[in-house]
Order: C-alpha cells, then sequence, then structure tokens
C-alpha cells in the first residue's frame, strides 16, 4: 500500500514539474521577444529533426522496392544490350561479299588456346553452318593469328602462327621490302623475319604489315615492329620483332575468306 501512494506522488510531482515547465515557457515567450524567437528556433530544430529521421526511415523501408526495381531495370538493359550486340555481330559478321569479290570477314570466338607448344592451335565458335571454310585465315587488328585447319558444323580449329610450320609474308613500311615472318619457336610475342638483303637499311622501332602477296591474309595489317638486326648469312638480315598480337589473352577474332579465291588459286596453279 506505501508503495503505490510512494508512485503516485512521484507521477503528480512530474506531471506538475512538466506543467510548471510549460507554463514557464509560456511566459518567457509572451513577455520577451528574443526568448520568444529562441524557444520558436528551438522548436523548428526540433521539427527539422524529425522530419529528417521520418525521411531516413521512409527511404530505409523503400530500399527493398528500389532494389527490386534497379534488378528488373538491369534485367531490361541486358536484354536490350544482347539485341543489339546479335543485330552487330549479324551486320558485321561479313563485311563484303564473296560474290562482289575482295575480302569478307567473319566474326568469331576463340573457345580454347593451346600456347605452349611447338604445333599450337586455336578452336573458334564458327564452322560451316557460318560460312567457315578450310584454307581460310584468321586475323584481329593487330595480327595474323592462324589459318582454319578443319571445319565441323559450329567450329572450327586454326593453325595458329605459334607453329613451326607457319609463316606470313610481310613488308617493312619504312623500306617497302618484303619477306617471310615465322614464330621464333619460344615466345608467344616474338617472331623472326628473314630474307631482306643486307643492304636495305632497317631501324629499330620500323613497323611491318601484312604484305599482301597472300590469298589467305589482307594486306596492310599492322602485326609489329623491329626489335633487333643481326646479318644472317652475309647476304641477308635475321630480323627480331616483336609481334603486336598478344596470343596469351586471344578472345575475339575475324575469320578472312577471299571472293577469288578459287580463281587465284587456279592462276597459280596453272603457272
Amino acid at each position: 500500500m506505501y508503495g503505490n501512494r510512494s508512485l503516485i506522488t512521484t507521477t503528480i510531482t512530474a506531471v506538475l514539474f512538466i506543467l510548471l515547465e510549460v507554463c514557464s515557457a509560456l511566459l518567457i515567450v509572451n513577455n520577451g521577444i528574443i526568448q520568444r524567437f529562441k524557444v520558436v528556433g528551438y522548436i523548428h530544430d526540433v521539427q527539422s529533426f524529425i522530419w529528417k529521421q521520418e525521411a531516413d526511415l521512409t527511404r530505409f523501408l523503400s530500399y527493398k522496392s528500389d532494389n527490386q526495381a534497379l534488378a528488373e531495370e538491369n534485367v531490361r538493359l541486358k536484354n536490350i544490350i544482347s539485341k543489339y550486340r546479335y543485330r552487330a555481330e549479324k551486320m558485321d559478321s561479313i563485311l563484303f561479299s564473296p560474290e562482289n569479290g575482295g575480302y569478307f570477314y567473319i566474326s568469331a570466338r576463340v573457345v580454347r588456346n593451346v600456347i605452349n607448344s611447338q604445333h599450337n592451335y586455336l578452336v573458334l565458335n564458327k564452322g560451316e553452318s557460318d560460312g567457315v571454310q578450310t584454307g581460310m585465315g584468321v586475323v584481329t587488328p593487330i595480327g595474323v593469328v592462324g589459318i582454319v585447319e578443319n571445319t565441323t558444323e559450329n567450329y572450327s580449329t586454326v593453325i595458329s602462327f605459334l607453329n613451326s610450320t607457319q609463316n606470313v609474308s610481310v613488308k617493312l613500311n619504312e623500306s617497302g621490302m618484303f619477306g617471310p615472318m615465322s614464330w621464333d619457336g619460344i615466345s608467344t610475342s616474338k617472331s623472326i623475319l628473314r630474307g631482306i638483303p643486307s643492304y636495305v637499311d632497317v631501324t629499330v622501332g620500323d613497323s611491318l604489315f601484312t604484305s599482301g602477296y597472300s590469298v589467305i591474309y589482307p594486306p596492310e595489317i599492322p602485326v609489329g615492329t623491329v626489335r633487333n638486326i643481326t646479318v644472317a648469312d652475309g647476304l641477308s638480315q635475321k630480323i627480331e620483332i616483336d609481334l603486336f598480337e598478344d596470343f596469351r589473352s586471344l578472345h575475339d577474332v575475324y575469320i578472312v575468306g577471299n571472293g577469288n579465291n578459287e580463281e587465284l588459286k587456279q592462276l597459280l596453279k596453272d603457272e
């Protein structure tokens, strides 16, 4: 019983204290301009704090729905990108028609790339159904990759340039002299150019391009720069080349065909 009386007394005291504080605040506000502005300012600060907390709480509670909306938007954008990428690949897969003569290109992706032997090869995700044929070249904008060796309906294997059996006709930019370039057999980024006469001035750093003297590779594809020059046999030079193409990170390539390939082959055969 005594405890209940004590609790009631404490409650009444607290209520009276609050009422007195409120009355004091009202008297101060009503009787002093400066005090009135201070109290109003405090009230505005409290209101602003409450509004901010309310806004933060609302934003927090809406995160789940916002994240769901963002996820749906990402899916929609991915589908749009995939659609346009598919269209771009279809439009870009054949740049020139074989019927019109000249070179034509088929875009492809590397699905396997072996670079740790003397007879390296690649597997591409394009085959006979895409118009790929044995003997076509494979290039990128910065190098020669290899030659198509075998095809299935949807895939093709390529003899890599990093192969002891491969060489490519290239020319020096400054002199225009050309010769066969082959892999050095050691590094994935090095090759050797031979057949350039010793009297030809060759400069370290000079650029090399495909010569175009081939039914496989188009002309003017950049392949590398001169690294070092030595005289091989007194008559010709051995020129070390730094390749532009990084075969260790090869992903997207172009399979290149020649619309006049059969005619050129027949002509060369007759000769």
